[in-house]
C-alpha cells in the first residue's frame, strides 16, 4: 500500500505522557512538527537531531515520538521500555525506532532493552 504525503494519515498511537520532573530527558526539546501539525518533544539532544531528520525526509508521512510503553517479563524480572519513535513511509512500511549513541551498543543494559523492544516488534 503506498501513501502519499498530502494523504490524511490517522497515526495509531499518540506519544506515551512523562512527568515533567522525572529524571527522563535531560535535554528535552519542543517543537512544532509540519508533518503533524502538532507539538513535538524531544527527550534528548539525540532524539531531537532524529526527530529533525525524520521531519525532513520526503519518505516520511506520519511519525509518533515515544509511541509505546511496553512491559516485558525477563528472567530477572519485569522491563519496561518506551520506543523512540513509529515512523510511517510512503511505501505504507512500518518501522519502530530506538536511537542510541554508538557508544552506548556495548552497555548491557542498552542492549537488553534493544533486544525487549525488537521483540516486542515481532509481535506488534
Amino acid at each position: 500500500m503506498r501513501v502519499k504525503a498530502n494523504d490524511q494519515v490517522l497515526c495509531p498511537y499518540t506519544p506515551v505522557w512523562t512527568l515533567p520532573a522525572s529524571r527522563f530527558g535531560n535535554n528535552r526539546w519542543i517543537f512544532y512538527s509540519v508533518k503533524l501539525g502538532r507539538l513535538v518533544t524531544s527527550y534528548s539532544d539525540l532524539e531531537h537531531d532524529n526527530c529533525v531528520r525524520v521531519e525532513a525526509d520526503p519518505s516520511v508521512v506520519c511519525y509518533c515520538e515515544q509511541p509505546l510503553r511496553v512491559r516485558v517479563q525477563t528472567p530477572s524480572g519485569f522491563v519496561t521500555t518506551v520506543f523512540d519513535m513509529w515512523l510511517l513511509y510512503d511505501s505504507g512500511r512500518e518501522e519502530f525506532r530506538e536511537v542510541k549513541y554508538l557508544d552506548q551498543l556495548n552497555e548491557p543494559k542498552i542492549q537488553r532493552q534493544i533486544a525487549i523492544e525488537f521483540a516486542k516488534t515481532r509481535s506488534i
